[in-house]
Parts: structure tokens; sequence; C-alpha cells
């Protein structure tokens, strides 16, 4: 029992050796500089976080920046292709002038035929594009409307506008993707 006593004072003896005592200036100190170390820790944190967070933000508003100018691209070139579509469709009906003649009647049967051949690939086209800007995220709607102006049009002020526009557009996507 004495041996396990002693054992047990000795224990007491070390652990006390090896605290550190300290006076309450010391304390105070102490107390402070783990504050000021918190605040940093604190600080620090708060700084890295938000800075990880403004680059994600900006990274999200450049996605979708550019999925919107991809739909706005693959809208406009889907009606300048509905509207060459239609000009061409149209081209054998309507009559240009008083003599009956139409925007590409120069007297042949080819030239129905080629009018024919140029208004389907370009509603391929125009639907193909449809395709693609449903797939940016273009509502139905939207496309439908696209169509729908693009097969309006009629005048080449018109569609010199539909082209500049889709040219535009365009050039918009193609820039932001090689950013």
């Amino acid at each position: 029992m004495q041996g396990r006593e002693h054992g047990q004072e000795l224990e007491e003896k070390q652990t006390e050796e090896s605290n550190v005592h300290f006076d309450e200036d010391d304390k105070l100190r102490l107390e402070q500089v783990l504050m000021k170390v918190g605040e940093i820790k604190a600080w620090l944190g708060g700084e890295l976080f938000g800075s990880l967070s403004r680059g994600c933000r900006k990274r999200r508003k450049e996605r979708l920046r550019l999925h919107v100018a991809q739909m706005h691209a693959a809208l406009s070139v889907t009606r300048l292709a509905a509207a060459i579509s239609g000009i061409m469709a149209r081209s054998r009906l309507e009559p240009r002038d008083s003599k009956g003649m139409s925007v590409m009647d120069t007297g042949g049967e080819s030239d129905e035929k080629i009018s024919a051949v140029v208004a389907s690939a370009a509603a391929l086209v125009a639907t193909v594009c449809a395709e693609a800007a449903e797939s940016a995220g273009a509502h139905r709607e939207c496309v439908a409307s696209a169509i729908s102006t693009g097969l309006a049009t009629k005048t080449s002020a018109d569609m010199a506008t539909l082209t500049a526009t889709a040219a535009t557009c365009n050039a918009s996507f193609t820039t932001s993707t090689e950013n």
C-alpha cells in the first residue's frame, strides 16, 4: 500500500512541476493573443470562402450568358432560314410585276425546280436550327414565333435585317466561346 501511495505522490509532484504557472498579467496577455488568433483565423476563413464563392458566381454567370447567347444565335438563324424558305416557296406563287413574272422567273422549268430545292433546303436548315434552339433552352413558343416571323418576311429590307441579326448573334456567340 505504501508503494502505491508513494507512486501517487510522485505522480502528483511531477504533474505539478510540469504545469506552467502564470500570474494574472500573463493570463490576460495569453487570452488577448488567443482572441487575436481567433479573429485572424475567422477573417482568413471568411476571405477565402468569399473569394471562392465570388469565383463560382462569376463562372456560373458566364456559363448562363454563353448559354443564352447560343440560344439567341440558334433562334436568329432559324428565323433567317425560315425567311429564305418562305421567300423561295412563294417565288413561283406571287407575281412581281404586271407581266406576271415572279422573283425567280427567268423562263425555264429548271428555275421552278431550283426554287423548290432551295426552299426545301432552307426549311431543313430552319428545322435543324429550331431543334438546336430548343436544346439550348428556348421555349417552343419562341421557336414557333421565330419560324412564323421568318415565314412572314417579304421585303429585302426585312431579309437584310434578319441576316444582320443572325450574323451579329453568331459573332457574339463565337466570340464568347473563344474566351
